[in-house]
């Protein structure tokens, strides 16, 4: 009681709230500037290290706050340029020109150029040529490149064109999105080239001297190091798509996603170190991919059921004993809802044949119950003593969220 009295003469008291809201003030320039002072106490490369997450034009901001770090940004081994920081393209281009020409002559680990602007009558090609030559110039291990889902056609075939024109880099990793890739990027010489992703790209191989060929398509033949590749809601453009083959042999190869693609084209992939395949909803014609990936230890499989019938297939064995067969040294396998209903469909069919399946272990069913048939049937050429069937639910919504990752 007698708390809550002082409490209310305090709140009466104009001076004592005055010289109470003194003290909170400076107890907060107190923390603020001991928060300061630690991050000014970091060592160079800590601070350069933390500032390389913001994007550029964040980090410039950052640097004007204090006078220790005006020249920060001009070592961050990271330059992440994203035009929807800027409300016009001549902003954006100054920026980015003035970046490229004031940052210390450093390598650089990371380059992201996202360019979103849906002005049609806007060229950026002299400045994202500049971006990328200013990365392979520099050192740069990991490039990230989005033109935009309005980018023009033409630009993305110069941007193949450029990089068919790379000798030697050491670029490690690289992000592709909305743009057309053709043989000269295929051929290009990123020989040390680890990761590629591919997201809503168009393979282009329908140029005039390609009207008459009917030899397979092998779209990386010189990335002799690629260990990861992801191809997302891909399109392949070729003359004579019948007589032709989408072939991926990497000879080391360990992941290996293709997600939501339209290549409407047989599709091959032969890759002796691949442990891990994932397929969803690709549609090829002839179905489901042929496989030789001897060293398959994870594969997730998901197909609509639907697509059984629109590849004019007289039976549907004709895909699913080759997929299985494909999956035989997988110790685990995934099969979404749709697929299990393909197989469930087929039952009879595939029970006449012995299950391919020789090392599985563990069987992950996205279903409500579990089909005991088709699980049996799974197992019933493996090795494994102790088989283990899980259930799994996967809404539709989490389901396109995976897909657009």
């Amino acid at each position: 009681m007698q708390r809550m009295t002082t409490c209310c003469v305090a709140l009466q008291n104009p001076i004592l709230v005055r010289k109470g809201f003194q003290k909170a003030m400076n107890n907060c320039k107190k923390v603020r500037r001991t928060v300061s002072d630690r991050l000014s106490n970091l060592p160079e490369s800590v601070l350069y290290h933390i500032l390389s997450f913001l994007d550029t034009k964040s980090v410039v901001q950052t640097s004007v706050l204090s006078r220790a770090w005006q020249r920060a940004w001009k070592h961050v081994p990271a330059i992440d340029l994203h035009s929807n920081s800027f409300k016009k393209f001549r902003k954006f281009k100054s920026f980015v020109s003035r970046v490229l020409s004031l940052r210390y002559d450093l390598n650089v680990q990371k380059v992201s150029y996202k360019y979103y602007y849906h002005d049609s009558e806007v060229s950026h090609f002299s400045l994202f040529v500049k971006v990328i030559k200013y990365a392979l110039s520099h050192g740069t291990r990991h490039l990230v490149i989005d033109l935009g889902e309005v980018s023009n056609d033409e630009y993305s075939y110069l941007f193949s064109d450029l990089f068919g024109s790379v000798t030697d880099s050491n670029l490690a990793t690289l992000e592709l999105g909305y743009v057309t890739v053709d043989r000269g990027f295929g051929s290009s010489g990123f020989r040390a080239l680890t990761t590629l992703h591919l997201d809503r790209c168009t393979l282009g191989y329908d140029q005039e001297e390609d009207i008459d060929q009917e030899e397979d398509i092998d779209p990386f033949p010189n990335f002799a190091c690629l260990k990861n590749l992801v191809l997302h809601s891909c399109f392949i453009e070729c003359s004579n798509k019948y007589k032709r083959s989408f072939k991926i042999s990497g000879p080391q190869l360990l992941s290996l996603k293709m997600l939501d693609n339209s290549l409407y084209i047989k599709v091959e992939i032969s890759a002796p170190k691949l442990e891990f395949f994932t397929f969803w909803n690709v549609q090829a014609i002839d179905g489901l991919p042929k496989l030789s990936v001897p060293s398959l230890v994870h594969a997730d499989i998901r197909f609509w059921c639907y697509d059984l019938s629109a590849w004019n297939i007289q039976s549907p064995m004709l895909i699913l004993i080759p997929l299985l067969q494909g999956l035989s040294n997988a110790t685990s396998l995934v099969l979404d809802s749709s697929s299990i209903q393909a197989l469930m469909d087929n039952i009879d069919f595939l029970e006449q044949h012995p299950s391919p399946l020789t090392r599985l272990e563990t069987l992950i069913l996205e279903a409500v119950t579990e089909p005991f048939r088709l699980a049996n049937y799974l197992f019933k050429g493996s090795s494994c003593t102790y088989p283990k069937t899980e259930l799994h639910q996967r809404s539709s919504e989490s389901l396109r969220r995976k897909l657009s990752c």
